[in-house]
């Protein structure tokens, strides 16, 4: 019996027509099904990396200023979807933001002190405050956007 199944499975050369065919409808199921999860996973993944870029571009000015022992300014540009950071007017480095991200913030200037420290200034550089924050929204999801709380300690957090 088993010897006569094996011998028909030997003896049969191809697939038919219609095997194949379910075969790919099968797998344009999965695809289907499988294709906008990936693409949600990406910008999320995308979201999440610019976020973390711009906590790293101001722990990297804290840092700069640190080791060249000199104040360094980090200014943010809204409009422009950008982040400057100088030192003595020179610039040393710019943060370009992607246009699917967008910095919602009253903050317009930190100083970053030799000792770590930071110095938040409003819009208006009319006082320094002792700590400050702004939001990085996502601009295809209206719902997500993370807050990043600077203190004046040079500690940066977000929730």
């Amino acid at each position: 019996m088993v010897g006569k199944l094996l011998s028909s499975l030997k003896n049969r050369g191809s697939f038919t027509t219609i095997e194949l065919l379910m075969v790919v409808t099968i797998m344009s199921l999965f695809a289907a099904f499988a294709i906008p999860q990936f693409n949600k996973s990406y910008q999320n993944i995308k979201y999440k990396s610019t976020v973390n870029n711009i906590v790293s571009f101001l722990r990297v000015a804290q840092e700069t200023t640190l080791t060249k022992n000199n104040l360094i300014e980090v200014k943010f540009y809204p409009q422009d979807n950008k982040i400057e950071m100088k030192s003595k007017n020179q610039l040393l480095e710019t943060l370009a933001i992607p246009d699917t991200v967008e910095i919602e913030t009253t903050l317009f200037r930190l100083l970053f002190e030799r000792t770590g420290g930071i110095i938040i200034f409003d819009s208006s550089f009319e006082s320094a405050e002792p700590s400050g924050y702004f939001f990085v929204k996502d601009r295809s999801k209206t719902d997500r956007k993370t807050k990043v709380i600077l203190f004046s300690t040079g500690l940066i957090k977000t929730d």
